[in-house]
């Protein structure tokens, strides 16, 4: 049995960051519901997926589907960073749309360029 002649040093205090929503360096899956994307210019850095037809879409008419979002600037120190309008310099995002009509599209952002136009690859 010890006697302190002292407090004992405090708890340090971690941040509040909840596991589960991580989306790992470049964007992954969650281990969560994945969140809804309410426009595809600032998106969260991870895996969406997108319920009506919004900002960015590529076919209003059928907007349902998941969109990846890869950034050369990773996903934050929390894990759930969203893209800035316009992208930050020197910044590369890679953006992946499967539609659930069967679709996959891509498109890329490169720095205060913005966006090029989606391209359909199948």
């Amino acid at each position: 049995m010890g006697i302190y002649t002292k407090s004992p040093p405090p708890i340090p205090k971690l941040p509040d960051i909840d596991i589960t929503r991580i989306a790992g360096r470049f964007g992954s899956m969650s281990a969560t519901p994945l969140p809804v994307v309410f426009d595809f210019d600032t998106a969260m850095v991870g895996v969406m997926r997108s319920t009506k037809a919004v900002p960015g879409t590529i076919d209003s008419s059928w907007p349902w589907g998941g969109l990846w979002t890869i950034s050369s600037e990773g996903s934050g120190a929390d894990g759930q960073r969203h893209l800035t309008s316009p992208l930050m310099e020197g910044e590369v995002v890679v953006q992946l749309w499967y539609s659930t009509a069967n679709s996959l599209y891509s498109r890329t952002g490169f720095g205060k360029a913005g966006f090029t136009p989606w391209e359909k690859r199948w």
